[in-house]
Formats: C-alpha cells, sequence, structure tokens
C-alpha cells in the first residue's frame, strides 16, 4: 500500500504531465490520446470527478457514428471549432469511453449520460486505408453519452475464427501494428470486463435489449478466451492472421506476456486456480531480479521472428519489445493484489516505484515520477526511457489506501 505523501506524488504527476500539459521532458506531443486520458481521469475520480465528465464529453465528440474514434487529436477553436487528429483502426481506443462512463457512473453521477454530443463527420476508412490524419468536424448526427458508449462496444464486436477480437492496427500494445486480422485474446478480456462494468449502466439507462446483448457478449467473449486463448497454464496473447498462435509458450516471440494474464483478473475469466497460475507462471518467466524490472514479455522480437508490426523494428527489451513497459507492470502488480498474491505483489513493487527505482546509481531518473519504461537490455541493465508522462502513474493510485475503486479496472 501507498503512503498519503506517495499517493499525492502520484496525483501531481498525473494532473501536471498527463491532464494538463500532456507531456514531458521526454515526450512532448500535446494531444489528447483517446484512451490516454480517459484513464488518468478514471483514475483521479476521487480527486475531482469533473475532470472525468469533461473527459467523456471531449471523447465522446471525438467518435464517429459507426463507434471508433480517433486515436489522437488536438483540439483546433477558431475560426470554426473541429479537431485534428487520426483515424485508425486501433482495437481498443473505442472501448475507453463506456469504461469510463461505467467509473463516473459508479461515482454516484448520471446526469452526464444524457447529454447529446454530435459525432464527428467524415468517410470511414477504406479497405486500403490504414489510418487517415486529417481535419475532422462536428456532423449534423447527435446522440446521448450513453448511445455514444453503447455504439463503441457495438463496433468492437470484430471478431475472428475462434471468437476472439481482431488486432487491428493494434490493441493496447500499438507495436503489435501488422497484425491486422489476426485475434487478441487481451482484447477479448477486455470487451468482457467492459460489458460488465457497463451492465449496471444499461440496467439503469437503457434497456432490456441492451442488457441482454452486454450480457450475451460478456459470456461469449469469457468462453472463447478459456476456448481459444488459455493453455493449461496460463492466457496467450493472441493469434496471427494466419491462424498461429502468439504467446503460448512456443513462439520464436512472445512466449508468455503480462497484460492477458492481469486482465483475466479483472475480467473474472476462469477460476481463482487458474488465474493464478497464469500470474505465477508469467512472473516466474518475467521477472528479472537482476535488473529490477517486470517484463512485458520474453523473448523480444527481432528481424528473423515473425512479423507483428513495428514492434519488430524496435531493440529487443526496450519498450514494448520485451522491456518493462510500466503501464502493464502496474496492472499486473494491481491483478496480483486483487488475487490475493501479495507476496509475488511486494516482490514488484520496487519494479515500479520511482523511490526505489532511484536508489540505483545507474537510474538517471527522478525519484518522484514513475517510468514509463525500463529496458531490460544486457549492455544497459535498467535503462530508463522516460519519465513524467505515463499511465502508469494514475494506474498505481490504485493501490493508495481507501481508494474508491477496486484494484483493477
Amino acid at each position: 500500500m501507498l503512503t498519503e505523501p506517495q499517493k499525492t506524488m502520484l496525483t501531481h504527476q498525473t494532473l501536471a504531465a498527463r491532464v494538463y500539459a500532456r507531456a514531458y521532458l521526454y515526450q512532448i506531443g500535446g494531444a489528447y490520446g483517446f484512451r490516454d486520458q480517459l484513464q488518468d481521469c478514471m483514475n483521479l475520480v476521487d480527486v475531482d470527478p469533473k475532470l472525468l465528465r469533461r473527459q467523456i464529453y471531449r471523447c465522446a465528440a471525438a467518435q464517429f457514428p459507426q463507434g471508433d474514434a480517433l486515436h489522437w487529436f488536438h483540439p483546433i477553436p477558431a475560426p470554426t471549432p473541429h479537431v485534428r487528429g487520426v483515424r485508425t483502426r486501433c482495437a481498443d481506443d473505442l472501448l475507453w469511453l463506456p469504461l469510463a462512463a461505467a467509473a463516473l457512473f459508479r461515482a454516484g453521477k448520471r446526469d452526464f449520460l444524457q447529454k447529446r454530443i454530435r459525432y464527428l463527420a467524415g468517410e470511414p476508412l477504406a479497405a486500403t486505408e490504414r489510418e487517415r490524419c486529417a481535419d475532422f468536424y462536428p456532423g449534423e448526427t447527435a446522440a446521448s453519452v450513453y448511445a455514444h458508449c453503447l455504439a463503441a462496444v457495438k463496433a468492437a464486436e470484430r471478431l475472428g475464427p475462434h471468437g476472439l477480437p481482431l488486432f487491428g492496427s493494434g490493441d493496447w500494445n500499438d507495436a503489435f501494428s501488422g497484425l491486422s486480422t489476426g485475434e487478441s485474446v487481451w482484447m477479448g478480456e477486455f470487451l468482457a470486463l467492459v460489458c460488465d462494468r457497463f451492465l449496471p449502466v444499461a440496467a439503469a439507462c437503457g434497456t432490456g435489449q441492451d442488457t441482454a446483448f452486454l450480457s450475451s457478449l460478456s459470456e461469449r467473449m469469457k468462453r472463447a478466451v478459456l476456448t481459444a486463448g488459455y493453455n493449461g497454464t496460463w492466457f496467450l496473447r493472441g493469434y496471427y492472421p494466419d491462424g498461429a498462435p502468439l504467446g503460448d509458450g512456443d513462439g520464436a516471440a512472445c512466449a508468455i506476456d503480462l497484460l492477458p494474464q492481469a486482465f483475466a483478473v479483472f475480467a473474472g475469466i476462469g477460476s481463482s486456480a487458474q488465474r493464478r497460475r497464469a500470474l505465477e507462471a508469467a512472473f516466474r518467466r518475467l521477472y528479472a531480479p537482476e535488473t529490477q524490472t517486470l517484463r512485458l514479455f520474453t523473448p523480444p522480437f527481432g528481424p528473423s521472428t515473425p512479423h507483428a508490426g513495428y514492434i519488430n523494428e524496435y531493440p529487443p527489451g526496450v519498450r514494448e519489445n520485451g522491456g518493462q513497459y510500466t503501464h502493464a507492470a502496474v496492472w499486473f502488480y494491481l491483478a496480483a493484489l486483487e488475487e490475493g498474491l501479495t507476496d509475488l505483489a511486494s516482490q514488484i513493487l520496487p519494479c515500479i516505484v520511482p523511490w526505489e527505482r532511484a536508489r540505483d546509481p545507474a537510474y538517471p531518473g527522478e525519484p518522484y515520477f514513475v517510468a514509463a519504461d525500463v529496458g531490460d537490455v544486457p549492455d544497459c541493465p535498467g535503462l530508463l526511457g522516460w519519465t513524467g508522462y505515463t499511465g502508469a502513474a494514475g494506474w498505481l493510485l490504485r493501490a493508495a489506501p481507501a481508494h474508491p475503486s477496486a484494484p483493477g479496472p
């Protein structure tokens, strides 16, 4: 558990670097990430719920009638208010809107769900388009925030032959940009989680048809994950477009991945014994005590491994390519807490928190800002990527005493 001064430190990082500046020394951009600031404001709901309400409105206005949304965007206020951003096939972006709405609903707010917001105008991506960066203007069609959220869930139901959602141009891991029609086990878990979290909202504000749809989709995702995404010891990462498994222990790259083990806990997939076994298996294979890092997956991708996207261009052990991507490491930590594996969680915490990492003279980061990533590179053990601009700080607040939400999403 975190002390109150540590909680204050994390709150400051999330507010200053993520919500207000949307930049830091090592990551200068200023855009709103559709998924990014929704998460940050979710994690600050007990600090100021108005932040989350404003961000929900802002992101609903960056959504298209088809349910998809801009991956990132800059509001352009004059002379005609609009946004400049990029429309992509990223699989998970749109689902953070209903998850954020469910978080604000749990905080006791309801009136925001009826606010009507216009969708963006714009032709859907053509079959040959991976993405489109452009100026987008509000269209003529408006709908309630509740309807925007439901449209997002329905648009995410793009399934492959195993009944699992497609990777698109990347699920949470943007660097899996080449998997396209491959299937993501993590997305199946995430979609089930979103359906479950949004179900009370639908029960209060929607129709019986809405609740039936959400319940059915959640059950189908959980069944598909257990049937096609569990190898008896841990949860797979997904399937390549050619149907080969990714993350089942036998691959040349990404034999095991942190992410699906954590979200199986959050989504309540499988038995507690299965989830514990998966967390413990991932920890044994991914925790590197010599560099005090918790790798995202192992082994990394490279020029001779199957092509999964621009992740193959990353150096092995850096960022999303098998380094410690702290966002995922914090989720894994919270999953261990939720599953009652406190001894395991206690070993993970020093990998994450800056006040412990900064004890290493080779670590050049600030002792008060969480690092976005830490490398697992033999020649540069514990190599810092950047600090400041990372959603990991907000998620780590879930470990704070008396936080109003459960550890996971």
